[in-house]
């Protein structure tokens, strides 16, 4: 058929990434100027704080992604299997989520004490661009691919 597009596992790689730095780039954009310093509640502010944090969170879905995307890789092509879009948002979440709620957790467990950004931001960014990138990648690398793919 010549308007079926074809998944693309390539293309699901860069994409997801953007995808998860986008993520954290509007959510911080939205949070800062409710929870930043006094510098950071003007939108100049907030923008170089999202821009900050974006710019550690598409590190970060580059490395997810780049491991879990593999094993998915590996995982269709063995066992022509494609996961749902429900198992990659699980994955995304667990892999990628729960890190990141997990952390001032237990930093608080260690009678530390989590700032705002910890507790409440930090897990909204991971679990926000976890959604994103898996989401893509399924979207992009997995939806509509059939196993002579």
């Amino acid at each position: 058929m010549a308007g079926v597009r074809r998944p693309n596992f390539p293309l699901a790689f860069i994409l997801a990434i953007a995808a998860g730095g986008a993520a954290a780039f509007v959510i911080s954009l939205l949070m800062i100027p409710f929870m930043g310093n006094e510098s950071e509640k003007s939108f100049d502010g907030a923008a170089t704080a999202a821009a900050l944090i974006a710019t550690y969170a598409t590190v970060i879905c580059f490395v997810y992604t780049i491991l879990l995307g593999i094993g998915v890789v590996i995982y269709v092509r063995n066992t022509r299997r494609v996961p749902s879009l429900s198992t990659a948002l699980v994955a995304g979440l667990l892999a990628g989520g729960i890190p990141f709620v997990a952390m001032p957790l237990f930093q608080y467990l260690q009678h530390g004490s989590p700032s705002k950004f910890d507790i409440v931001l930090l897990p909204i960014l991971a679990i926000g661009s976890a959604i994103a990138t898996a989401w893509m990648f399924w979207a992009v690398g997995l939806r509509g691919r059939t196993v002579a793919d």
